[in-house]
């Protein structure tokens, strides 16, 4: 119900499960369980708050590699 407030109804918070999980449907079992394990050690229950948790991670990859003067997409 937390996830509800924070999208502001429970319509709004049942279109959003989909998309949370659809990520993971399609990996192998080996990489969802890593993955899963992953989560846990930030201790983020949600698959969505994991999501951003990874997105803020490659954002400061990719601000650190500009201050340094490298492209994102260039070898090291």
């Amino acid at each position: 119900m937390d996830e509800a407030k924070r999208c502001g109804s429970l319509t709004a918070f049942g279109r959003d499960l989909p998309d949370d999980h659809r990520t993971l449907c399609s990996l192998p079992q080996l990489q969802i369980e890593i993955l899963e394990a992953d989560m846990k050690v930030p201790k983020l229950t949600a698959h969505r708050d994991y999501a951003r948790h990874l997105r803020s991670l490659r954002l400061q990859g990719l601000l650190e590699q500009k201050s340094f003067g490298r492209k994102p997409w260039s070898k090291r």
